[in-house]
C-alpha cells in the first residue's frame, strides 16, 4: 500500500502539535505518513525524521499557497485564527480556508479534513445533541468565520470534525470518507 502523504496546517499549534508527533510514529507496524507542515510563522521542529518537510505560507496569501498540495492526498486543515480582529478571522478561517481549497483542488487533493468547532452553534451545553442537530448561532467574530470557512470545506465535499463529538480511542489508519 503506498505511503499517504499529508499536508497539515496548525501544525504547530497546541492541538496541531500533538496530531504531528502522533503522525509521525507508526502505527501496527506501518510506514507513517510523508508529512507537509504549513509553517506561516514559527517552523516546527521536524517530528518523524525524513518523512517531514516543512513549507512556508500564510493561509491570508494565496500566492504563497501555489504548490503547497502538489503530491499530497490529504490536506488536514487545524490552523485557525483565534481573536478578536474580525477583518483577520475572516482572511484566515473563511478567506484562508477558501484558497487552501482552490489550491487542494487544483492539485487534485481527495481528502480534506478540517477542525472544526461547538462555537458555531449558540452557547449552552452541547450534551447528547448529534451533529447538526442544535441550531447554528455563533457570537464571536472567530466562530462567524470559523463556521463560513467550515461550510466551504464541506461545499468542497470535505470533512469537519468537532473535538465536542470526538470521543474515543481512534482506530488506527482511519479517516473519515470523504
Amino acid at each position: 500500500m503506498p505511503v499517504s502523504r499529508i499536508l497539515v496546517t496548525g501544525g504547530t499549534g497546541f492541538i496541531g502539535a500533538h496530531v504531528v508527533r502522533h503522525l509521525s510514529r507508526s502505527q501496527d507496524g506501518a510506514d507513517p505518513p510523508v508529512l507537509r507542515l504549513l509553517a506561516h510563522r514559527r517552523t516546527p521542529a521536524p517530528a518523524g525524521g525524513g518523512r517531514t518537510q516543512t513549507v512556508q505560507g500564510d493561509l491570508r496569501d494565496p500566492a504563497s499557497l501555489r504548490g503547497i498540495c502538489t503530491g499530497v492526498d490529504t490536506v488536514l486543515h487545524l490552523a485557525a485564527y483565534i481573536g478578536p480582529d474580525a477583518e483577520r478571522c475572516h482572511a484566515v478561517n473563511t478567506e484562508g480556508t477558501a484558497a487552501l481549497l482552490a489550491e487542494a483542488a487544483r492539485a487534485g487533493v481527495r481528502r480534506i479534513v478540517q477542525l472544526g468547532t461547538a462555537a458555531v452553534y449558540k452557547d449552552g451545553p452541547h450534551r447528547g445533541e448529534a451533529e447538526g442537530e442544535l441550531p447554528v448561532g455563533p457570537v464571536s467574530p472567530t466562530s462567524v468565520s470559523r463556521l463560513a470557512g467550515e461550510e466551504r470545506v464541506l461545499a468542497a465535499g470535505g470533512t469537519v470534525l468537532r473535538p465536542t463529538w470526538s470521543t474515543g480511542r481512534a482506530t488506527p489508519g482511519w479517516c473519515p470518507p470523504s
